[in-house]
């Protein structure tokens, strides 16, 4: 099904062509990710695909000091997905930025990648489940800057902060023997 979708997503590139698309495509991105992002601890927040739409929390940080929080939305339409995002500094002040629109132009393998519709900031965004604990973020801007961010999965993340054995908390049960 996923080369499938590929297949018919290419064709809509080759000739412009919409490709009706299922929200329920992008399921792989739930879950809560986090990771580095330059000085700051990036962490997203993906909610399970309902009702023709996926939202993300992103909240950006530096030790204790919020640097940003992000909202995106991505919903079915015209046949195909379009994602929305905006920005905020401390104190829900906007971002001069303003809200973007991006389209969908590749879903394939667990990857997707929108393109903007729009002048903002963003260029492209490409968002790639690597394997169940490790989920990537690729932002290119108009300015020609690419950023690359690896996450985690929360639960491994946390893991790894405890230095503790997959599964441990299951091991420490009571015995038996």
């Amino acid at each position: 099904m996923k080369k499938f979708i590929g297949v018919l997503v290419a064709t809509v590139l080759a000739t412009g062509v919409v490709v009706a698309t299922d929200i329920e495509e992008l399921s792989f991105m739930t879950g809560t990710w986090v990771g580095e992002s330059g000085p700051f601890e990036l962490e997203e927040i993906w909610n399970e695909p309902k009702a023709g739409s996926i939202q993300a929390l992103v909240r950006m940080r530096s030790g204790e000091e919020m640097a940003m929080v992000e909202l995106i939305v991505i919903d079915e339409h015209e046949g195909s997905l379009r994602l929305r995002i905006q920005q905020w500094d401390p104190g829900m002040e906007p971002r001069d930025t303003g809200r973007q629109t991006m389209n969908l132009v590749d879903l394939q393998d667990e990857t997707v990648v929108f393109e903007a519709e729009d002048d903002g900031p963003l260029k492209r965004l490409t968002y790639s489940r690597k394997s169940e604990s490790d989920f990537a973020v690729r932002v290119e801007t108009n300015d020609g800057q690419t950023h690359e961010m690896e996450l985690k999965n929360q639960s491994d993340k946390a893991r790894e902060d405890e230095q503790l054995p997959p599964n441990s908390s299951e091991s420490q049960g009571s015995s038996d023997e």
